[in-house]
């Protein structure tokens, strides 16, 4: 089975009073098995530099995805991912890529037929030109994924903290993302 999504993505920040990130996605996945899944996505953003300046970026991941029954109503999923972010790349200073390598892993608990609830860590492992990768952030997710018919509700919290530095850059965020499926 072969699907096909897009994804439009706007992300605030200062208390959703200011546009961090524009976000356009396109992206695909195959299903190999019940519980196997390949996918991979092309993704174009608007980025907030810090210094105010706005940059056009392009990123695209691979994506492994699987995903286990542990007993009854707990299912476990891993999603391994390969993403590399491009800045500036049709810009007039090309300000070259990072490459990470994500580690996902979720436990989700289905009360009803329309919650869901989970609880997942993804680690990020940093691919870097001369340098050993290594880990360099890690990001929490607590949520709950409420079905409404074939459309989806996704309500979470989250924290993100840098790793291996001296200063680390953490955070805590909220997140809100309705999907809908049209009709074909």
């Amino acid at each position: 089975e072969l699907k096909f999504q897009f994804v439009q993505d706007i992300r605030f920040f200062e208390s959703l009073t200011a546009l961090d990130k524009y976000i356009s996605q396109i992206g695909t996945t195959y299903k190999i098995t019940k519980s196997v899944k390949l996918g991979g996505d092309l993704r174009y953003f608007l980025n907030k530099e810090d210094d105010q300046t706005i940059s056009q970026n392009w990123r695209y991941n691979l994506d492994f995805k699987a995903n286990f029954k542990l007993i009854k109503k707990v299912k476990l999923n891993y999603r391994l991912r390969f993403q590399t972010n491009h800045e500036e790349l049709f810009g007039f200073v090309y300000k070259g890529s990072r490459s990470n390598l994500r580690n996902k892993i979720a436990l989700s608990y289905k009360i009803s037929k329309m919650h869901l609830p989970y609880l997942s860590a993804e680690f990020f492992r940093a691919i870097v030109n001369y340098r050993k990768p290594y880990f360099n952030k890690i990001r929490w997710l607590l949520g709950d994924k409420v079905l409404l018919n074939k459309n989806e509700l996704n309500v979470s919290l989250g924290y993100e903290r840098e790793l291996n530095s001296d200063y680390p850059f953490h955070y805590f965020f909220g997140r809100l993302y309705y999907t809908f499926q049209l009709k074909k």
